[in-house]
């Protein structure tokens, strides 16, 4: 078996060799002509097939495991949800500066809203940590809070969640494009200035970006075009 683990760009072979084929998983069934097959040469080695031999889909955690010649590419997230931290909390509506505070903290993590008082991450060792933290700072500050663990019922069910989170950091990230292609008519001074809060901006979205929308590209291409383009005028000053 070969996988790829999310966010990863290469394969990582934990299985014997052999020479296998590359199809798709709904055409891997006996008499049928399976497509993306990658045939191998006697000297190749096994693990010959790239990402970029499989179709081409947005979701993680591919896996390619060998089954009669074949190599059924298929991907884990589209067979079955992913697990998710949930934090579930209430908050004495006065003083109002516990609510506040967890909300700051809660928009800086990037989570799913999913009711009031519910809301949802992706889990891994970090969402979870912070979580709890954010759980103790409820019940700190006098209120209930817990931290579950949790499977949407159906794919369909996560995707909506994920489209959900997809579309908030997709805008956070246009704001950026937009700020970093009007700074380009500013002045030295304020185009540096500009500069570092942009940097600094794009840094922390991409800490509750958990899906990687096309604009997160975008949006550093604009900030590294505007720092290249102070940089020119800078030494222009200069000369």
């Amino acid at each position: 078996m070969v996988q790829w683990n999310r966010g990863a760009t290469a394969w990582r072979e934990i299985a014997p060799q052999s020479a296998c084929r590359l199809t798709s998983r709904a055409n891997s069934r006996p008499g049928t002509s399976p497509p993306h097959r990658l045939n191998r040469a006697p000297d190749e080695p096994a693990a010959v097939a790239h990402a970029s031999a499989l179709p081409r889909l947005r979701t993680t955690s591919w896996r390619r495991l060998c089954n009669r010649g074949y190599i059924v590419a298929m991907n884990s997230r589209l067979l079955a949800p992913g697990e998710w931290v949930l934090l579930t909390y209430r908050l004495p509506r006065e003083p109002s500066a516990p609510r506040l505070a967890l909300w700051r903290k809660l928009r800086r993590l990037g989570v799913a809203q999913l009711a009031d008082g519910l809301v949802a991450l992706p889990r891994d060792s970090r969402t979870q940590e912070h979580l709890e933290w954010a759980a103790e700072d409820v019940v700190e500050a006098g209120g209930s809070a817990g931290v579950w663990f949790a499977r949407p019922s159906t794919r369909a069910l996560e995707s909506a969640v994920a489209g959900s989170m997809d579309t908030a950091r997709a805008a956070e990230y246009a704001g950026i494009v937009d700020e970093a292609e009007a700074a380009q008519h500013q002045g030295t001074r304020e185009r540096s200035s500009l500069v570092r809060r942009l940097r600094a901006e794009l840094r922390r979205v991409e800490r509750r970006d958990f899906f990687r929308p096309p604009q997160r590209e975008q949006a550093r291409q604009a900030v590294t075009a505007l720092g290249r383009e102070h940089v020119r005028g800078e030494e222009g000053v200069g000369a």
